[in-house]
């Protein structure tokens, strides 16, 4: 369980953002941001935009370094979750672990435990169902503890 996620999420109304289609065609954005912490899957709302899916991100789950640098300003002062198993130390040899170098930075890895755990939930099969970065981010949430999680897009 990452600690840093329980001590924000616990007991607090929580959005977990995601991209999809369907939330474009809603006025979601100021109901999001009314939650007491807003938690976002890859992109951030500059891409998506904010009547949809509102301004604030407080952490940024993402699965690839690249797909989380689009706003600088929410790489600031947003909590940075890795969840994919590529570019995560988790998931590498000791001679990888000691030459890796993150290219962004990221406050927690996705641990490798939980990430077989939902590998068996999803009946896994060679690399065709892999958990998603929405999979792993719901999982996290809900180890934290929240008073309220509520799902968008």
């Amino acid at each position: 369980m990452s600690l840093i996620l329980q001590s924000k999420l616990k007991n607090k109304t929580v959005a977990l953002v995601g991209n999809a289609q369907s939330l474009f065609d809603n006025d979601s954005g100021e109901q999001i941001d009314r939650h007491e912490i807003v938690c976002r899957i890859n992109k951030g709302p500059d891409v998506c935009g904010c009547k949809s899916h509102g301004r604030r991100t407080d952490v940024l789950f993402f699965s690839m370094p690249e797909w989380a640098t689009k706003n600088d300003d929410v790489l600031e002062h947003a909590t940075m979750i890795h969840t994919g198993h590529r570019h995560n130390p988790n998931f590498m040899t000791d001679e990888e672990r000691r030459s890796f170098n993150p290219v962004l930075r990221t406050d927690y890895f996705f641990p490798r435990e939980d990430f077989d755990l939902l590998k068996k939930q999803i009946g896994y099969t060679r690399h065709k169902s892999w958990p998603s970065t929405g999979a792993t981010s719901l999982h996290l949430c809900l180890q934290s503890s929240p008073k309220k999680l509520t799902l968008y897009g």
